[in-house]
């Protein structure tokens, strides 16, 4: 959609045309628009644009749209017209994927598909989807897949550093190599402090050691924790949280934070078990 044309460019053209006579919006220039945003990874901006005809004005793929705009968010979409296209043999089967949580169990989706979807990606959408699809084939306990997505991520111009660090410590956290998961995830956090993902996989890696953090690692888990309440990224937070104050000896606090469930629970007992005092 982009034609590899600089993005000021295309953002001219997606602001451009919109209206036609008597001020009303030309639905085909309107969806040129939203595709031009979808494209760019400006997903807020293309639901705004999509907004601007109703799903019956000649807009067959508009709903597609509206669905692809909410996942480029980095939300999830129950919704999605996607849902039944995960065994679709085109790139289909990669919004379908990102649309759920998480993939289901068997051989229900297209799994080549939706590698080949990702690699035909430009580099920025794969490095800005890359991380969440790979963390979908962890859950599915396919690391070869989440190998596959890392690969196209390094392979992208002015890739993120610390992103591909941070899926190379949760595929070795997978793969039960703790030590090889700590030194990815010391990297993504020397490459980036102040990202969630990487420290929480540093206080994931350090769990399966039992092996003691410092204080300043829950210090910025607890900045960080205000700064992601309501989105996807706070329950990993809130659970690095406690472990990290577990496993830098505030056993009181750890206990003390919310919401501990059942798996974070324990958890925190193994540290305690294995690290706290008596008293």
């Amino acid at each position: 959609w982009g034609e590899g044309q600089p993005a000021l460019d295309l953002l001219a053209r997606a602001r451009s045309g919109l209206f036609g006579e008597f001020d009303a919006p030309d639905p085909e220039a309107v969806l040129a628009s939203v595709r031009l945003h979808l494209y760019l990874g400006f997903g807020a901006e293309a639901g705004q644009q999509a907004g601007l005809i109703s799903e019956d004005a000649g807009s067959t793929p508009l709903a597609l749209y509206r669905s692809m705009a909410r996942i480029l968010d980095g939300e999830s979409d129950p919704a999605t017209p996607f849902a039944a296209m995960l065994d679709c043999d085109g790139p289909a089967a990669l919004w379908a994927a990102l649309a759920r949580d998480r993939l289901p169990p068997g051989p229900g989706i297209n799994r080549d598909a939706i590698l080949r979807g990702f690699t035909a990606l430009p580099p920025h959408l794969r490095a800005h989807l890359g991380s969440s699809l790979a963390e979908r084939f962890l859950t599915r306990d396919d690391p070869d897949a989440a190998r596959v997505i890392r690969d196209a991520m390094e392979r992208a111009p002015h890739v993120d550093a610390a992103a591909v660090a941070v899926l190379d410590a949760e595929t070795d956290l997978h793969q039960g190599d703790a030590d090889a998961a700590q030194a990815h995830a010391q990297d993504a956090v020397a490459l980036d402090g102040n990202d969630a993902d990487g420290l929480v996989a540093l206080v994931e890696a350090h769990f399966h050691k039992l092996e003691p953090v410092g204080p300043d690692v829950s210090e910025a888990l607890l900045a960080l924790s205000g700064e992601v309440r309501g989105t996807e990224t706070a329950a990993a937070v809130g659970r690095a949280l406690i472990l990290a104050q577990a496993l830098s000896g505030q056993t009181a606090a750890a206990f003390d934070q919310d919401k501990i469930d059942g798996e974070t629970l324990r958890d925190l007992w193994r540290v305690v078990q294995d690290r706290a005092t008596d008293d």
